[in-house]
């Protein structure tokens, strides 16, 4: 029997190719009629401003804060499963095996952490538990799907002094 609650999960694509594939998604969705079983793909990304000279300009430009990754919010059915793990640039789901093994959601707590980062969620329970990860630069060691096997949740100060 299949879930019929929506959750989250998190995709692999390759890495700059992120919107690309997300708006190759959303028209799949449409062309097959799939908005009953696949809400939402989510990019995250938060604007970074524009330097010119060392000075900063009056320009943002948008930054992926998990390069190589999309969230989607979907009931995990045969149907949706298969048109997202073929839409072209998917390289496949976060938390399957393969070998046909359906992937595992992303606890609430941690996906509500990454949504609240990109200005998707309001505000996440300051009872919970939560690790706070800094990267500081030429340190990023740990991957996303590394983080969220792992069970660390992220927060919205992720550190990067290149930014």
């Amino acid at each position: 029997m299949e879930n019929v609650e929506k959750k989250w999960y998190v995709v692999n694509t390759y890495s700059g190719h992120e919107n690309k594939v997300k708006i190759n998604l959303e028209r799949r969705i449409e062309t097959m009629d799939m908005q009953d079983y696949i809400f939402r793909v989510v990019v995250a990304e938060h604007p970074v401003p524009v330097l010119k000279d060392g000075l900063p300009t009056d320009k943002i430009k948008m930054k992926n804060t998990y390069p190589g990754y999309l969230f989607i919010e979907m009931i995990m059915t045969d149907e949706a499963w298969y048109v997202v793990r073929n839409t072209p640039g998917v390289t496949g789901f976060i938390g399957s095996s393969g070998r046909g093994a359906k992937p595992f959601p992303v606890p609430k707590e941690q996906i509500e952490s990454v949504l609240k980062g990109i200005g998707v969620v309001e505000a996440i329970d300051p009872a919970k538990g939560r690790i706070q990860i800094r990267f500081a630069s030429g340190s990023r060691t740990l991957s996303l799907a590394h983080c969220l096997s792992k069970g660390l949740l992220f927060t919205e100060e992720i550190f990067d002094s290149n930014l």
